[in-house]
């Protein structure tokens, strides 16, 4: 169902994103011998540095959806990085920002309260390297689901050349499985018998017939991080009902991007 990924999209956004990028950007081929390594330590992320990403999703039933969106980096002395994701091509100025760790490590919320969200990227970073991810996070939306629940299996598949509208890079191709479940308040059902449903003109609150069955399914997710840029290039992520069938996929490519090391 379309509302459960709502807070796929707003993370997946984060994480990275296709479009056309000038024809000299695709001819640059950066050097890789410093970068030539098997084995990738973190990055050392600058203040201001920036990339940006395009993206295309696509359901099940709807058309694909392109949107271009900027990514960068800042250090809060106090709390530590941030990342702030940017519509680059809105008006609204729209933007949302996300802490993190030196290995693109997501969390939210402050002192006790804070909580890990994410970890695409575990360093240092080796062929047959594996490690797992799991979370459980509030879902807002409006269905009367509670929380949303995803765990992922990461290895590094291995390097490997890639082009993208950025330039040429080698890159480490991470290969993700997994499983999310979006699940109802603790205690509720799904839905009841027709004649257990309140009338429309009856003033009563919301019945445990009113809340959603569990929902639950896979999901796939590849990236390719080159250390030369700081971040994955790449990124391709597809989520699957529980029956196998496509719910939506996430396509993301590095337009252009500015580092300093």
């Amino acid at each position: 169902m379309p509302h459960t990924l709502s807070r796929r999209r707003a993370l997946a956004l984060l994480l990275g994103g296709v479009a056309c990028a000038p024809a000299a950007a695709r001819e640059v081929y950066r050097p890789r011998a410093r970068f030539s390594s098997d084995t990738a330590a973190a990055p050392s992320l600058k203040t201001g540095d920036q990339w940006t990403y395009a993206h295309v999703w696509e359901g099940s039933h709807t058309v694909p959806r392109p949107q271009r969106t900027e990514i960068s980096v800042a250090l809060d002395p106090a709390r530590g990085w941030f990342a702030t994701r940017r519509e680059s091509e809105s008006d609204s100025g729209k933007s949302e920002t996300w802490g993190i760790g030196q290995d693109w490590s997501r969390w939210t919320g402050t002192g006790r309260a804070r909580q890990d969200v994410d970890r695409p990227l575990h360093f240092p970073l080796w062929p047959g390297k594996t490690w797992d991810v799991e979370r459980w996070l509030p879902d807002p939306d409006t269905m009367g689901y509670e929380r949303e629940g995803v765990h992922q299996h990461c290895t590094v598949a291995g390097w490997e050349d890639i082009t993208t509208p950025a330039g040429r890079f080698f890159a480490a191709r991470i290969e993700v499985e997994g499983r999310w479940q979006a699940a109802p308040p603790a205690g509720s059902v799904g839905p009841g018998p027709k004649d257990s449903q309140p009338q429309p003109d009856t003033l009563s609150p919301k019945t445990l017939w009113d809340a959603p069955l569990p929902l639950y399914g896979q999901l796939t997710r590849t990236l390719w991080y080159a250390p030369e840029a700081k971040r994955w290039v790449r990124q391709v992520e597809i989520y699957y009902d529980a029956n196998g069938a496509l719910l939506e996929s996430h396509k993301a490519e590095l337009q252009s991007y500015r580092v300093t090391y």
